[in-house]
């Protein structure tokens, strides 16, 4: 009789095990590996990476005065609730990367946030990848890659004309809206314009001016500088005031 009580609890157990097994069998199954979606410059709406593919974009080379950095937002979605570690990968030491606004170097794990903040740098020209890893408690995982190529700054462009604005009081205006940074599409940007009007030297935020000029001949020259501390080359012109 003893010996019938163990067979038969035996087999109870062996069914639960089974039982077990066959339910975790099912959940990995059904289980499906983290998702990722992205937010970039060029973004309309969040878009869905291939995993193999690397989303090729291009920056300008990080200074102190540009402060560059290529950004973007990441989402990552599990269907199951079950994510259990992200992480992003930086081969090159002197390419960083941002979280959230914090610096990070080579390698960080965050903490399973579904949707932040990032953003790479590179102090020297070239080209660097980027991993991110998401894995589940099922070990289920998924990447994107970012391939970044850093460029070097060019030089801004000036242009420049001058507009009669008043014959009576010899109004001018001296207007450079049409100058632009080389590398506007990679974070480049116009920060001073300046105007030497017969060796007087104006330094301004503003893209254009109005002078009352004398009778006479006068020598006109204009350049702009960018966000990377860089002056253009100068135009110069003669204005000859009547």
């Amino acid at each position: 009789m003893k010996n019938k009580l163990n067979y038969i609890l035996l087999f109870i157990i062996t069914g639960v095990l089974f039982s077990c097994d066959d339910k975790i069998r099912e959940l990995d199954e059904l289980n499906t590996s983290p998702e990722f979606q992205y937010f970039r410059k060029s973004s309309i709406n969040w878009e869905i990476p291939n995993q193999e593919v690397p989303i090729s974009d291009s920056a300008k080379v990080f200074t102190i005065s540009n402060n560059s950095t290529y950004p973007a937002i990441l989402r990552i979605l599990d269907l199951n609730n079950n994510l259990s570690k992200i992480n992003i990968i930086s081969p090159d030491p002197e390419s960083s990367f941002f979280v959230n606004g914090d610096t990070y170097f080579s390698n960080y794990e965050v903490n399973n946030n579904e949707e932040f903040n990032v953003a790479f740098r590179s102090a020297k020209e070239g080209t660097f990848d980027y991993t991110v890893f998401a894995k589940d408690d099922f070990g289920k995982k998924n990447q994107m890659k970012f391939r970044i190529t850093f460029k070097p700054n060019k030089p801004p462009k000036p242009i420049f004309k001058i507009v009669l604005i008043s014959g009576s009081s010899r109004n001018y205006q001296l207007d450079g809206t049409a100058s632009y940074d080389i590398d506007k599409a990679i974070g480049g940007s116009l920060i001073e314009f300046e105007y030497i009007i017969d060796n007087i030297v104006i330094q301004t935020s503003e893209n254009k001016i109005n002078h009352i000029f004398t009778v006479g001949t006068h020598e006109v020259k204009f350049r702009v500088k960018d966000n990377d501390n860089v002056w253009s080359d100068y135009i110069t012109t003669t204005l000859n005031v009547l």
